[in-house]
This record gives C-alpha cells, sequence and structure tokens, in this order.
C-alpha cells in the first residue's frame, strides 16, 4: 500500500482498494479490548471507538450520496446545522451522538456500513460512477471541482480509513 493512495479511476479498483482498506483497519483494531477502545485518546479526546463512529458517519454520507441524499440527512443532523458550522463542529456533533454506543457495536454498524457501500457501488453502473459529481448531485455543485462520482465516495471511504487508521495507532500506542 502507498503513503498518498489515489482515487479509484474504475469501478474494480474502487472494490479492490475498499476491500483492502477495510481488511486494513480491521486487522489494526482486532486484537483491541473495550478499554484499548475508549480509554486512550488523543489530544482532541477521541478514543479508538469516536475514530471509528466516525468513519461509519462518513462512510453513511457516501451512501447518502448515491442515493442523491444530503450529508446532514446521512448524520442525523438538520440542514442548519450541517451548514452553519464548521467541519470540525459537525465531526463534534456526530461524535457526541454515538459517545455512548459500546465499542462493539460501532465496529459492527462500521461493517454494516462498509458492506452496503461495496454493494451499492457493485449495482451502480460503472459509467454513473465515472460522470461529473457535480451532475450527479445537487450537494455536490462546485464542491470539489473535477470530482467524478467515484471520487467523491474514495474520498469518504478509502481515504478517509487510511487518514484515520495512523491516528488510531498512536491512541492505542500511547
Amino acid at each position: 500500500m502507498t503513503d498518498k493512495p489515489v482515487p479509484s479511476a474504475t469501478k474494480s479498483e474502487f472494490l479492490q482498494q475498499h476491500a483492502d482498506a477495510w481488511r486494513d483497519l480491521q486487522s489494526l483494531i482486532a486484537g483491541f479490548d473495550a478499554e484499548q477502545m475508549v480509554v486512550p485518546a488523543d489530544a482532541a479526546g477521541w478514543n479508538v471507538r469516536d475514530h471509528l463512529a466516525h468513519l461509519c458517519a462518513w462512510q453513511m454520507t457516501r451512501l447518502a450520496f448515491l442515493e442523491k441524499e444530503f450529508h446532514w440527512d446521512a448524520f442525523g443532523i438538520s440542514k442548519e446545522e450541517f451548514v452553519s458550522n464548521d467541519i470540525d463542529t459537525v465531526n463534534a456533533t456526530v461524535r457526541e451522538m454515538t459517545r455512548n454506543v459500546s465499542p462493539n457495536d460501532v465496529i459492527d454498524m462500521l461493517d454494516e456500513s462498509t458492506e452496503a457501500l461495496r454493494k451499492r457501488v457493485l449495482a451502480t453502473d460503472e459509467e454513473l460512477l465515472l460522470t461529473p459529481a457535480s451532475e450527479f448531485h445537487p450537494d455536490w455543485m462546485g464542491l470539489i471541482p473535477n470530482a467524478r462520482v467515484l471520487d467523491v465516495i474514495w474520498a469518504g471511504s478509502i481515504r478517509h480509513f487510511n487518514e484515520h487508521r495512523p491516528y488510531i495507532e498512536r491512541i492505542v500506542e500511547s
């Protein structure tokens, strides 16, 4: 695996990269006990469970995107909360919503969202996945110039998994 992953060029590449990123994350957390998931925290106060719940929430936004729904619906917050706050505030709101969910339940939720996204991408026509995101979904009008539908999905799943893995490693090593 490379340090700087690049967006998938095709649906089959995405599916392979997604499976690899999920397997790598599962391997990392496989040996963690409940205490390792909730007690040590990073400088921002996030524990392993918080990072996994965050990944699940963002991956759910990609499922919503494919259904032409909106971020705020996937997060379970209002449009006003989403558009009036910066991304750190949105992430803190989502974190607060999962604060009391058990580590095992968060892992199950992440597993379910990973499988649901995989199935949804598998069922989506590749031509659609390669269209500009701004033409596909009104929420993406001008948000990420030149991004394709597949790029948006990749960023909220594969890239995100790979970004958070080192954070999780540092938390447990501390």
